[in-house]
Formats: structure tokens, sequence, C-alpha cells
């Protein structure tokens, strides 16, 4: 009896250790056949002349094979750099050090054009999108954005008031202007203030966002102001008031 008791244990220990076992020794002999490597991705779509922050990254586990040498590997390897004009990055992309570059190397005339405290962001657009408003470099738009409430109702609010256009570009990452240019806005070029930043981010992140041409334009001393007391702020987890 006690024979046939020890043999079931063993028979379980048996079960149990391949059960667990297993899948662990099959994954480990597959990442050992791989090789695989992480590497960095983009986590959403970056549009040309886009600074890669933190939030737009994500890291996969792939075969080495599949890692070329024209790639960025690390985070800390893309953190900071721009996307070049034509350097259109979709989402789950590798990062190809053909489509970044150094800030400082960059002669874009809109950088020289970012205050104090500002950054680059652009904002994809389309015709639609800008709803027949014609929107040139150096004009004041009013930021809102439709959101969902908790009765999954759609909410239009405000976010950010007097925002500068840098630039509008094509596909392709020229003006408009620029006789090679296909005439239609995809990319608005905006010079956001780092505190503005990722409220904008998380704003387009799980809503949809639209520009106006701004009725305060030419009544507001300061760029970018946050619409603390908006809707659209109590949406996104924000306090009415910054004090």
């Amino acid at each position: 009896m006690k024979k046939k008791i020890i043999a079931g244990l063993v028979f379980v220990l048996i079960v149990c250790g391949c059960a667990y076992g297993l899948p662990y020794w099959v994954e480990t002999e597959v990442s050992k056949r791989l090789d695989l490597v992480e590497v960095v991705i983009a986590k959403r779509d970056l549009s040309p002349r886009t600074v890669i922050e933190e939030s737009y990254l994500d890291t996969i586990w792939v075969p080495s094979v599949y890692v070329e040498q024209k790639a960025y590997i690390t985070k800390d390897e893309v953190l900071g750099k721009i996307s070049t004009s034509k350097g259109y990055i979709p989402a789950g992309s590798l990062f190809y050090k053909s489509a970044l570059s150094n800030v400082s190397e960059v002669n874009d005339a809109v950088l020289f054009d970012l205050k104090e405290g500002q950054v680059l962001l652009a904002l994809e657009t389309n015709l639609v999108k800008l709803a027949a408003n014609t929107l040139i470099p150096n004009q004041i738009v009013d930021i809102y954005v439709t959101l969902e409430d908790r009765e999954r109702n759609h909410v239009f609010s405000e976010l950010l008031r007097c925002v500068r256009i840098l630039g509008v570009k094509d596909h392709m990452g020229l003006d408009l202007d620029d006789p090679k240019s296909s005439g239609a806005p995809h990319v608005l070029q905006l010079a956001i203030t780092k505190e503005a930043l990722p409220v904008l981010q998380k704003a387009i992140d799980i809503g949809e966002v639209s520009y106006y041409a701004s009725k305060d334009a030419y009544l507001s001393t300061s760029e970018c102001e946050i619409v603390w007391d908006s809707d659209a702020m109590q949406l996104l987890g924000y306090e009415k008031s910054p004090q």
C-alpha cells in the first residue's frame, strides 16, 4: 500500500514538474536558440520633427538576426533626438538611425522660434480636422479635445489657449509654400510649454484633438495656457487649479 502511495506521489511530482518546468525549459531553450534581444520601438505614430519622449517608447524582444545595425537598440539612444523632416515613424517600428537626428544638428528655423521652456510638438492634421480653416506659421490657436465621460457622453472642451503654430508641413515634411509640396497639410508644428506637454499628449492618446483660430490671440501676453478649470482637465484626471 505504501509503495502505491509513494509511486502515486512520484507520479504527481513528475506531472507537476512537467507542467511547470517544461514551459520554462522550452522558453529558455527557444530564447537561447533564437538569441533574443530587447529593442526599442515606437509606441505610437510619430510625425516628422517630433522630439522623442519617454512616453513615445516601448520595447519588444526579437531574434538578433532581425536587428539591423541601422537601427537603435536602447531607449537611451533615442531619447531627446528628433525625427527628420521626412522621418515619419509608424507605431511598432524600429528607430532607424536615418530617421532621427540630434536636435543640435537640426537646422529648421522653427526650432529657433521656440521660447524658453517650450518644446516643439508635431501634431498630425488634415483638411477635415482643419474644418476649412487656413492655419499658417505664427498664427495663434486654441486647442480643444473631445472626451467621453463616465456615462460615455461626448464632452467637447477647451484644453489649451493661445498656442503658437511654428510650421505647417505636408506628408513629406515640406512647407506648404514649397514648390514641391503637395499643398495638403499633414503636420502642425506647435510651440508647447513643458508643463502643457503631458496634458496635451494624454488628450491625444485618449481623445480627439481639434484646434481653432484663437479668440484671445491679441489679448493675451502669454502662450500655451492650460485651461485648468475646463471639463477636459477634470476628465483627464487633473485638478481644477495648480494651486
